[in-house]
C-alpha cells in the first residue's frame, strides 16, 4: 500500500477536527477521551515504508510518562510485526491508540500504580490484580502478622471522580476494617471535591463531633501533643484551588492513610488507658467484647472496655490521655445529663443488690 492510501485511511479513522497534519511524510492527530486521558499521536514514514516500521511518537500534557512509554512500546511492537510482512501499519496503530485511550481506565494512574507496587512489595505485599478495562486494582498490604487486601475501583473520569475502596479480605478485627474502609472512601470523596490530600485526611474522621459535645476536660496530657483530628472541625477547610487542578487520590488514600496512618502502625498501637496493645500479636486470637478495638473521636484507638469505663465514670467529661482531646464515641451518649442519669441508675441498682445480699 502506498503512502497516499495510508493518508486516506488516516483521514477515515480520525475526525477531521482532530487531524493536525496529514501529508506523505507525516501524520499527526490529537485524541481525547476524557479531559485527563488525551494525547497527540505523530507517525512519520521511513524511506522504505512499509518494509520498515513507522516512527511513532506519543505525547500528552496529562498522561504520566510511564503510560506514554508503555503505549509507545506496544505501538512499536505492532508496527514492527506488520513491517516484517510488508503490511500497512497506520490503521493498526491508530486503532490501538484509540482503543487504549478509550478502554484503559488505569491509564492516567500508571505512575501511582507503580509506586503502589513498590510500596506493597517492599513490605511483603503485592499487587494481586490490575484490570485496565474495569478500572480495578487489588493490592495486599502487610504488617507483621496482619494483612489488608484493598479493592480499588476507578471510573473513566478519575481523578475528577472519586475512587471507591473496599476490603476483599483481612485479618484485622471487623471494627478496624469498617473504620478503614469508611474513612478511605470519605477521604477520596473529599479529594475529588477539591480538598487537598492533608485536609481530606483530617476532615474524613468517621466519628463526627456530637451536637452537645461535653465541656473541655481538665488537662490529662500535654496540649502540644493534641491529635490533628482535633482541628478538623468535622469537615476541614475546603481546598480553594480551582477544580481543574484535579488531585490524584490513590496514593494519598492507600499509602498515606491506609498504610502509613493505619496498617503500618496499628499492630503496635497501645490503648491510652491500659497501655496494652490494642490488637493481639496473633490475629487468630479471639477478640472478646471487652478487647474490641474502637477508634475514639480524637483519632486514638482504645479497647472497648477501657473506653467504656472512662466514659461511664464521673465527671464524664474526660480527655484522651494521649492528646487531651475530649473523648467521644457514638456507642456512648455525649449528653452530660444522660450520662449522669445512667450512672446514678447503675449506682442505685448496685446498692439494691448489696442490700438484698446483706439480708441473707
Amino acid at each position: 500500500m502506498d503512502r497516499s492510501s495510508e493518508v486516506a485511511t488516516f483521514r477515515k479513522l480520525v475526525p477531521a477536527s482532530d487531524i493536525e497534519t496529514a501529508t506523505l511524510e507525516q501524520l499527526q492527530a490529537s485524541f481525547q477521551y476524557t479531559r485527563n486521558r488525551k494525547l497527540r499521536l505523530r507517525l512519520r514514514f521511513p524511506d522504505d515504508y512499509p518494509r520498515s516500521e513507522l516512527i511513532i511518537e506519543i505525547l500528552s500534557p496529562t498522561l504520566p510518562d510511564i503510560a506514554l512509554r508503555r503505549l509507545t512500546k506496544f505501538a512499536d511492537a505492532k508496527a514492527s510485526e506488520l513491517a516484517k510482512e510488508g503490511l500497512p501499519q497506520v490503521q493498526a496503530i491508530v486503532e490501538l491508540v484509540q482503543m487504549s485511550l478509550a478502554e484503559n481506565k488505569l491509564l492516567y494512574a500508571f505512575d501511582e500504580i507503580r509506586q503502589l507496587r513498590l510500596l506493597a512489595e517492599a513490605n511483603d505485599g503485592a499487587i494481586k490484580l490490575l484490570n485496565e478495562r474495569a478500572g480495578r486494582i487489588k493490592v495486599v498490604l502487610r504488617k507483621d502478622a496482619y494483612f489488608f487486601q484493598a479493592n480499588i475501583k476507578l471510573d473513566d473520569h478519575y481523578p475528577d471522580s472519586a475512587i471507591t475502596v473496599a476490603c476483599d479480605e483481612s485479618n484485622f478485627p471487623p471494627t478496624v476494617v469498617d473504620s478503614l474502609v469508611k474513612q478511605a472512601n470519605d477521604m477520596a470523596r473529599r479529594i475529588a471535591l477539591g480538598y487537598s490530600a492533608d485536609q481530606a485526611l483530617y476532615a474524613s474522621n468517621p466519628l463526627k463531633k456530637p451536637l452537645s459535645l461535653l465541656a473541655e476536660p481538665e488537662p490529662e496530657a500535654p496540649k502540644d501533643h493534641i491529635a490533628p483530628l482535633y482541628y478538623a472541625e468535622d469537615g476541614g477547610i475546603l481546598h480553594r484551588s480551582p477544580l481543574d487542578e484535579a488531585v490524584k487520590s490513590i496514593l494519598p488514600v492507600v499509602k498515606t492513610f491506609l498504610w502509613q496512618s493505619r496498617i503500618q502502625t496499628l499492630p503496635s498501637t497501645t490503648c491510652p488507658e491500659c497501655d496494652q496493645r490494642v490488637l493481639h500479636a496473633d490475629p487468630t486470637t479471639k477478640v472478646d467484647g471487652g478487647s474490641v478495638p474502637l477508634l475514639a473521636y480524637c483519632g486514638h484507638w482504645y479497647h472497648d472496655e477501657c473506653l467504656g469505663k472512662k466514659l461511664e465514670s464521673p465527671p464524664f467529661a474526660h480527655g484522651c490521655k494521649a492528646c487531651n482531646v475530649i473523648l467521644h464515641h457514638p456507642k456512648w451518649p455525649s449528653d452530660l445529663n444522660e450520662m449522669q442519669a445512667r450512672y446514678e441508675r447503675a449506682q442505685r441498682l448496685e446498692r439494691e443488690i448489696a442490700d438484698i445480699a446483706d439480708m441473707f
